[in-house]
């Protein structure tokens, strides 16, 4: 072996930033997996980490990587002593392997004693780290100990083990495998602006739109760890068609009892249904359940669905699973009405899958096709003058839930806003009644004889939405009723209350 003393470096304290990246590995790391030749570690990670710095305008940066990295017996490469000494930022990308290399060990002390030639304020942050696995701090070189890193791991709370996020030449963490690419990347960026590097002229990024909201609402069921990148997948492609997804895929659930029942409680009851991926692990359990997280939420849209008769489960279960190795001989196709008996009990309403993930998202979507020509049902929206806004307010709400209101007009002569009100009449499923500021005796004109006979029609569904402010007219007509032409009556006085009511009416609507 060669002399292992770290080199006498000489470098300039000032020298102009050339943007190059010096990628420090060991090679064992970049050795593919007899099933793929192409998956190298290191290798692919530096190709992506090459293409998100062209997409943040760094498009001309050098990630250096020694294609013919040190064996035991060869001696110091001139090369890579030239590359080290012109690199701006070092990246180690640590692993128990690159701990164990002499050759790693003498990059980082020639790069640690470079740095510690500069100026004061350029040696901040050269040098980063990648880890692929956690490694004791107590084995690390003073200087990656206090870098800047990025995990490409995480721990596994199920199985109590740490899953890489890239394994067997493949990327297995889903969006966390390019969420901490697009982080190492950010990091780069910014220490290089900071060094006063010249990016260069370049085209500013498109900025895409967030995707307009169309007013539904679907609960997809937090998986165990082993539907996780089925479930990314599946939450950002409803997310950009417009879905609003809960509970939030960006965040975990609660980890207590009391605040995860919560979450889903309140999810399922704003969704229009629930999606359950169904793999072969239960999930982690809340503090204080009773019960493990995947056949909870399982359970609680069972009963939703026993409250809401419109409401109802999907439920992926597929017969194959995509987490074999090619270790021994391929497991037997899964039964999907035994998987989902082993997490709880099947509903009549149940819409059950079992084929790919990729069908799967295209049933999920055929369904809410045809929920949406189903429910987007007319409703005529009246009110008394002086009732207007109130009107408004419940329009926008009844539109956000996938109905379409019709507004009664407010212009023009009596005449010929009645002949308006008769027309959308026609048009409508159903009624609703806004009763917001006006007395109780401007809301009975407007339930005349003749009126009530237009809007029940043959199948229509009358409803009064009342609102603030409060009063004891109010209060009576809550409590007694008005009618048997009246078939519902929402109290919408209290703030926040406009939500659940409209999500009432649906259900009587549907």
């Amino acid at each position: 072996m060669g002399d292992m003393n770290a080199p006498v470096v000489s470098f300039p304290k000032n020298a102009p930033p050339a943007r190059i990246i010096f990628l420090s590995y060991r090679s064992i790391d970049d050795e593919p997996p007899p099933e793929n030749p192409d998956g190298g570690y290191v290798t692919h990670l530096r190709k992506q980490l090459r293409w998100e710095l062209n997409q943040l305008g760094v498009p001309d940066a050098t990630v250096w990587m020694d294609r013919c990295k040190i064996q035991p017996g060869d001696i110091w490469s001139e090369v890579l002593e030239e590359e080290l000494q012109r690199a701006d930022l070092f990246i180690a990308l640590l692993s128990r392997n690159y701990i164990n290399s002499e050759w790693c060990e003498r990059e980082i002390s020639t790069m640690a004693a470079r740095v510690a030639s500069f100026e004061r304020e350029a040696r901040r942050q050269r040098i980063f780290r990648v880890d692929k696995h956690r490694v004791s701090d107590g084995r690390l070189h003073e200087a990656l100990r206090n870098a800047q890193a990025i995990r490409f791991f995480e721990h596994d709370k199920e199985m109590d083990r740490e899953e890489e996020f890239f394994y067997r030449g493949q990327v297995r963490g889903g969006n966390k495998y390019y969420d901490a690419i697009r982080m190492l990347a950010e990091a780069i960026h910014r220490r290089l602006e900071e060094l006063g590097v010249e990016m260069g002229p370049q085209a500013k990024p498109l900025a895409i739109p967030a995707p307009a909201h169309n007013g539904r609402t679907v609960f997809v069921a937090k998986p165990a760890r082993d539907m996780n990148v089925a479930y990314e997948t599946l939450t950002a492609e409803l997310t950009r068609s417009g879905y609003r997804v809960l509970p939030d895929p960006a965040l975990e659930l609660p980890e207590t009892a009391e605040e995860a029942q919560s979450a889903i409680a309140s999810g399922l009851a704003e969704a229009e249904l629930s999606i359950h991926l169904l793999g072969e692990r239960t999930g982690v359990r809340p503090d204080g359940l009773n019960a493990d997280i995947v056949p909870f939420q399982l359970e609680c849209a069972a009963a939703e669905a026993g409250g809401r008769p419109a409401f109802y489960r999907m439920i992926w279960a597929p017969k194959r699973l995509t987490s074999h190795q090619g270790e021994g001989p391929e497991p037997a196709p899964r039964d999907p009405f035994a998987v989902l008996n082993r997490f709880g009990v099947k509903l009549p309403s149940d819409q059950i899958d079992s084929d790919t993930a990729t069908r799967f998202n295209e049933f999920v979507f055929q369904r809410l096709s045809r929920k949406t020509e189903k429910s987007a049902k007319a409703i005529y929206v009246h009110c008394a003058e002086g009732d207007r806004a109130f009107a408004l307010q419940v329009s926008k709400q009844l539109k956000k839930a996938g109905l379409s209101p019709l507004l009664a007009p407010s212009e023009g002569t009596p005449e010929e806003r009645e002949a308006a009100q008769r027309t959308l009449v026609e048009k409508s499923d159903h009624v609703a009644i806004c009763w917001g500021a006006v007395s109780q005796c401007a809301l009975l004109q407007e339930l005349s004889e003749e009126r009530l006979a237009l809007w029940k029609g043959e199948q229509r569904k009358l409803a009064l939405f009342m609102g603030p402010p409060d009063s004891g007219a109010k209060a009576e007509i809550l409590e007694l009723g008005l009618g048997s032409e009246i078939d519902s009556i929402h109290d919408i006085r209290e703030p926040g209350a406009i939500e659940g009511e409209i999500v009432k009416f649906h259900s009587i609507t549907d």
